[in-house]
């Protein structure tokens, strides 16, 4: 059984971590090494942005998004809003409706 829509685990009430098969994928040193490529920062940000967008999923919640501009947090945060924009835009498939 696999549920596309839970890629974290729960720590405790308030906290939370991204669940992924490779840890070091998305750990702070690889985004930040100094010789990452274009389509690597891209595939880590890809990753992030899923993780981020089943959490908030399965939360049934749309969040805030704010964060500093021009660095990878940024990235995140704009990808993280298309994604939940496009994924609102049809009211009849969103996964932020309740029954």
């Amino acid at each position: 059984v696999f549920d596309q829509y839970l890629n974290f685990i729960t720590l405790e009430d308030d906290m939370f971590v991204l669940c992924n098969q490779n840890k070091e994928l998305i750990s702070y040193h690889a985004i930040n090494r100094p010789d990452i490529t274009d389509s690597e920062m891209e595939m880590i940000m890809d990753t992030l942005v899923d993780s981020l967008f089943c959490f908030f999923v399965t939360m049934g919640a749309v969040p805030i998004i704010r964060c500093p501009r021009g660095n990878a947090a940024d990235m995140v945060a704009m990808k993280l809003d298309k994604k939940l924009r496009e994924n609102l835009r049809d009211a009849r498939n969103s996964l932020f409706t309740g029954d």
